[in-house]
């Protein structure tokens, strides 16, 4: 008995965490599940986002359904400087000495087109484009761009079947 207890209660603490979004777009039809997190976001009709995302600046067409825990967007790293340290760029240089010799932009903007369902636990780089009635298999990590009616699974586009 108090497994089951203890079973729901932690179904309704989940429906009732908070989520963040800032900046973002979403149709009044869509659901953004709670844990997820979207800045710079424009969500199309229908479309549904699972528990525990991260996604930004990102587009997403109608009809999408996303699992939990998916990650879409974020800054890449730079790795021919001096060091990998955001204080380098001048955009993020948040110390009082100014170190940042070189622009560099944050800005990446993702695509994911109408009727695409990606899987549970999904990372998708920044930039990357996904077609039309895509499908993503859970875990992948998407690294270019995904044609439209296209299935993959795995890490694109290395070692990745398209089904």
């Amino acid at each position: 008995m108090l497994g089951k207890i203890e079973y729901y209660w932690s179904k309704i603490l989940k429906k009732i965490r908070l989520r963040a979004l800032v900046n973002v777009e979403i149709h009044s039809t869509s659901k953004v599940c709670s844990g997820s997190q979207l800045v710079n976001v424009k969500m199309g009709k229908y479309s549904d986002i699972g528990y525990d995302c991260i996604i930004l600046n990102t587009d997403i067409g109608a009809f999408c359904s996303f699992g939990a825990n998916i990650i879409i967007g974020g800054a890449p790293h730079t790795i021919d400087w001096v060091s990998t340290s955001p204080v380098f760029n001048k955009n993020k240089d948040h110390l009082p000495k100014k170190f940042a010799l070189h622009d560099f932009s944050l800005e990446g903007h993702t695509s994911i087109g109408n009727d695409v369902w990606i899987a549970n636990n999904v990372l998708i780089k920044t930039g990357v484009t996904v077609g039309d009635g895509a499908v993503i298999g859970m875990g992948s990590v998407v690294t270019k761009d995904v044609g439209p009616y296209e299935i993959w699974a795995g890490i694109l586009p290395d070692s990745s079947k398209k089904i």
